[in-house]
């Protein structure tokens, strides 16, 4: 995987997570499919998932999102709500108590739902507000996932 790829995923993965003060459901449908193209760059594997739940269902009925709409994003808004069930940045310091992503993680996570990470756009966009930057920078410096992330671009 580039060092492009994997940053790229992760401002992704950055910017559509809660502790980010970013709640999901309150996106337009063209805001996460543009935010989506400019860092991915690439359509999901078309995979059997049933991500309905409540959060889903109010995303769904807030935008009347049409049918194609819905074919076109489900693997992301289920991408995006399995990312939400674990924190990136734990407050107050590393905290082993909370479950984590780590790099790994993310890459793992994202073939799963998504495809292969070799298709993530190669072009490191950055556009990211300079607070997000930092979170992410400061991520990246904690131990652990600095071993891991460079471990990803050895892999």
């Amino acid at each position: 995987m580039e060092k492009s790829q994997l940053n790229n995923l992760i401002r992704f993965c950055f910017l559509f997570h809660e502790t980010m003060d970013m709640a999901w459901t309150l996106q337009h449908p063209d805001y996460i499919k543009e935010k989506w193209n400019k860092y991915i760059g690439f359509s999901p594997d078309k995979r059997q998932l049933y991500p309905e739940n409540s959060e889903t269902a109010s995303w769904l009925k807030r935008w009347s999102i049409t049918n194609e709409d819905w074919k076109e994003l489900k693997e992301i808004i289920q991408f995006i709500r399995i990312l939400n069930t674990k924190s990136l940045v734990v407050s107050g310091g590393s905290n082993k108590r909370y479950k984590q992503w780590s790099p790994s993680d993310l890459v793992e996570e994202f073939e799963r739902l998504i495809g292969d990470k070799s298709k993530i756009c190669s072009i490191e966009t950055g556009g990211l507000h300079v607070i997000l930057e930092k979170e992410i920078e400061y991520w990246i410096w904690q131990t652990d996932n600095k071993r891991d992330y460079n471990l990803n671009l050895l892999l």
